[in-house]
């Protein structure tokens, strides 16, 4: 959760026909950090290097900035703390590899504007997980974006935390194209859909979802994507871009993401991209939900992963 025209080009037509990419191309250098009385001793994380990307069509020669990793913390949750500490470098240059390779957008290395990440005991009010979340500010400095791990749900719950990881990073990846807050530029719908979906998070959510309404579970959970936002409504959302990505394909969903971000109108886009006008979209989403909520079939619970 953020607090907060087809491209044709080289860089996503390698994304389309390539694989996912395992390892790391975006290292981190240690560098000691002297934030005062109680710090001494901690260390920043930063990523080595400044790379010059284009992430936009018309964007050539844009400058990406490092992800840094802010271990000021000083908290009672050191064991985590340490853990993460080392473990968040390759993660991020992992997810960034497969997320670009994913979304269809060029992010691979680095950021158009500052992104840290760092950890706190608590969650903020509202957010949609309580391990993780990103806050957005701008100010004198220009806009930016911090994602906050909570140690305190992370060493009280069984949270899986790559997926989460992944979840929250997908909203970062967007809000950064796109120079602020998503939520206030795409629907929720794309927005979550396309985090829980890159996530692998869909068919549990919709899986878990569905069993809290043995009887009901068509008629609640599938919903007009317009709709006011509700938690429950998750799964209608990634069953949005399980559609697109069954029926389409994943690279008319990457194209559309790419109008989307370069600021072409939704039913435009969508009309270019998936061959559908609005009405036609959302009936045909309305019916691949029923059909794949039924599919799940009546099998024992599940409890829901927390988060899921």
């Amino acid at each position: 959760m953020l607090i907060l025209k087809k491209f044709r080009g080289a860089v996503n037509r390698k994304l389309l026909s390539s694989p996912r990419k395992r390892g790391s191309r975006c290292g981190f250098t240690l560098t000691p950090a002297f934030a005062g009385a109680g710090s001494a001793g901690m260390m920043t994380a930063v990523l080595a290097s400044v790379m010059i990307l284009s992430s936009r069509p018309g964007q050539a020669g844009e400058t990406r900035t490092a992800c840094q990793l802010d271990e000021s913390y000083n908290g009672p949750h050191q064991e985590a703390f340490q853990k993460l500490r080392f473990y968040i470098p390759n993660l991020l240059s992992t997810t960034q590899l497969e997320l670009a390779s994913d979304m269809g957008l060029d992010y691979q290395e680095g950021f158009r504007y500052p992104f840290t990440i760092g950890f706190v005991d608590e969650p903020l009010s509202g957010s949609e997980y309580a391990l993780a979340y990103v806050q957005l500010s701008r100010g004198d400095g220009g806009f930016r974006q911090r994602m906050n791990i909570n140690l305190e749900a992370y060493s009280r719950r069984p949270f899986n935390f790559d997926k989460v990881f992944r979840h929250e990073m997908s909203h970062a990846i967007l809000s950064d194209a796109v120079g602020g807050d998503v939520f206030a530029k795409l629907p929720v719908w794309l927005i979550e859909g396309l985090a829980i979906w890159v996530a692998e998070q869909g068919e549990q959510l919709t899986r878990a979802e569905a069993h809290r309404y043995p009887a009901y579970a068509e008629k609640i959970l599938v919903s007009d994507l317009e709709g006011p936002r509700r938690a429950n409504l998750y799964p209608q959302y990634f069953l949005a871009i399980e559609y697109i990505v069954k029926t389409k394909g994943v690279g008319s969903l990457q194209n559309l993401l790419h109008d989307l971000v370069n600021e072409r109108p939704l039913r435009e886009a969508m009309a270019y991209n998936l061959g559908e006008d609005w009405e036609t979209f959302q009936k045909n989403v309305r019916d691949f939900s029923i059909q794949y909520i039924r599919n799940l079939g009546t099998g024992s619970p599940l409890e829901r992963e927390q988060p899921y």
